[in-house]
């Protein structure tokens, strides 16, 4: 009889489809079909669409879900996949239909600084005249105003140039970006003032204020009051993993990473097709961004432009309640990086809701009781989202590296409750083994033989009741029984000899390669003699993750 030994950690969960059927039906359609006819997963075009849709909205909305908390549509999206996997034909077809609204944007700037030239003229030669007397009595010339480019997608990431044009963009911007590896590693906390960037970019994304200040420009301080960015873009599994989990982590620590919406669909061959996406279908969805581009800005008391809040109806309320209750009890229960991400996640839930909710305003599809609420259908959509992407999450940070070793999470719920813990407890702190009360009372026996804790037995002091069984936590337990961090499992970064960073601190047998392969990934040439799917190898390199997807609905 052949006995299979668990692995001893979990593997990341397998991937789910994108609920496209989420989303109304003009936008649902362009993603069905645009897939089709490219060949690529859905997810490919969704969330660059998303983050379109969201650039569209701007500032012009926002939901209000109590009064002191409003959440914009404001969505960075970053699909995860490597060269061959038809990321960039995805992008493109996604942003292009804001694209063919620059063009004509800029068109229109072309024929406007043409007047201006000619205003400019006029204005010039009045105004000689004027000082020579020929006028006399008549008011000063005016000089003309130049004209500024309507602007709506931007390539260039750095902080100041951002912060120029969203002054005469207060709508916002789409910062659209191929590769966004680029992006990534300019945030180098060792050079310079790139901390300062970051608390910047952090406030972009919740469309907060934004100051900058300037040596040598004019004027010496840009100001932006509601300072809007949404992010489309691609990269690459190993420039992901090296940017968030290489040299110093940053971008787990500093924030950033659990603002980023992640989706790694599996690769899969490409086969030919004659799919082509409809004409009609892209007028559509043309139709639905030009709407949501319509909706109007009004302006405070100094005339300055500000969003228009949109609150739930009763009904919609209820559903975000009870969502808001039970994402914060699956967000109690976990620790590290996924905890920041499910923290983001609950807003999240907010943006896409909204988005919905003007989607169908726009589109008449489904039709709205009430276009100035947004109602329960708009809120379980926005829901079913955010959980997609939590799930996604888990897998991502799995695969790159980003989840913590699954007995570092039980350590820390076990010190959360005083040290101690029944197995029952466990199943209560952590959804993970909420069902399962033999995988509980086998996590916490895997502590005891690291010699990180041990068992022992409550008699209630001689009372009543049967005698429980209680898992004790050790002084010290760190999972490996010896004091010493593990090392963790993670996707290799570039540069790195398969399993050792060129810069990596010694390993616990110092180092030098001949010590216990326990947690090391398997060599190369080992897996170029798996006969698993390319799907397979890549999660084969998961490290563990603490909860599995929940059900989407």
């Amino acid at each position: 009889m052949t006995i299979k030994h668990p692995p001893s950690e979990p593997q990341a969960p397998r991937y789910v489809p994108f609920p496209t059927d989420e989303i109304p039906s003009a936008v649902a359609a362009f993603i069905h079909q645009g897939a089709a006819a490219l060949g690529c997963d859905e997810s490919y075009i969704a969330l660059p669409l998303l983050a379109v849709l969201a650039t569209a909205v701007g500032n012009s909305r926002r939901i209000r879900l109590k009064r002191t908390w409003c959440e914009p549509a404001t969505v960075w999206a970053v699909v995860v996949g490597d060269s061959g996997t038809l990321k960039s034909p995805a992008h493109d077809l996604a942003i292009k239909p804001l694209y063919r609204l620059q063009d004509a944007a800029f068109k229109e700037h072309q024929n406007q600084l043409e007047q201006y030239s000619h205003d400019q003229a006029d204005y010039t030669a009045n105004l000689a005249a004027w000082k020579d007397g020929r006028k006399k009595g008549k008011p000063q010339p005016q000089a003309p105003t130049k004209p500024v480019a309507t602007r709506y997608v931007v390539s260039d990431t750095t902080v100041e140039a951002l912060a120029v044009l969203l002054c005469d963009q207060p709508r916002g911007l789409l910062v659209a970006r191929d590769e966004l590896s680029g992006w990534l590693n300019s945030f180098d906390a060792y050079k310079g003032c790139r901390g300062a960037d970051v608390a910047h970019w952090l406030s972009m994304h919740r469309a907060g204020p934004l100051i900058v200040d300037r040596k040598s420009e004019q004027p010496p301080v840009i100001y932006v009051p509601h300072a809007a960015i949404c992010i489309a873009g691609g990269v690459q599994p190993a420039p992901l993993a090296s940017a968030l989990i290489g040299r110093h982590k940053q971008h787990f620590d500093n924030g950033l990473a659990a603002r980023l919406l992640f989706a790694m669909p599996p690769r899969k061959p490409k086969q030919w097709t004659e799919d082509e996406l409809p004409r009609d279908v892209e007028t559509a969805l043309e139709t639905v961004i030009s709407g949501l581009m319509g909706l109007d800005m009004p302006t405070d008391h100094n005339g300055q432009p500000q969003p228009r809040d949109i609150p739930l109806s009763p009904k919609g309320k209820r559903a975000w309640i009870d969502f808001y209750n039970a994402h914060a009890s699956e967000e109690a229960a976990m620790n590290g990086n996924l905890a920041a991400a499910w923290s983001k996640l609950e807003g999240y839930a907010a943006r896409f809701a909204l988005l919905v909710h003007l989607i169908r305003s726009v589109s008449n599809d489904p039709p709205l009781a009430d276009p100035g609420a947004i109602d329960e259908q708009s809120i379980s959509a926005g829901v079913a989202l955010s959980q997609w992407f939590g799930a996604e999450a888990i897998r991502v940070y799995g695969i790159i590296g980003g989840v913590e070793p699954e007995a570092k999470n039980l350590r820390e719920i076990i010190q959360s409750k005083g040290g101690s813990i029944t197995v029952r407890g466990l199943m209560q702190a952590s959804r993970k083994y909420r069902d399962n009360a033999a995988e509980a009372e086998a996590a916490l026996a895997d502590l005891v033989k690291a010699g990180d804790g041990k068992w022992e037995t409550d008699d209630h002091d001689g009372g009543r009741g049967r005698p429980a069984k209680v898992f004790q936590l050790l002084s010290g337990g760190n999972g490996n029984g010896n004091g010493e961090n593990p090392e963790e499992k993670r996707f290799p970064l570039p540069g790195e000899a398969h399993g050792h960073a060129a810069d990596a601190e010694k390993q616990p047998d110092g180092g030098g390669g001949n010590g216990s392969s326990q947690n090391k990934l398997p060599s190369p040439s080992a897996e170029l003699k798996s006969k698993t799917t390319d799907d397979e190898k890549l999660e084969s390199r998961a490290s563990a993750a603490e909860l599995t997807p929940q059900k989407l609905r």
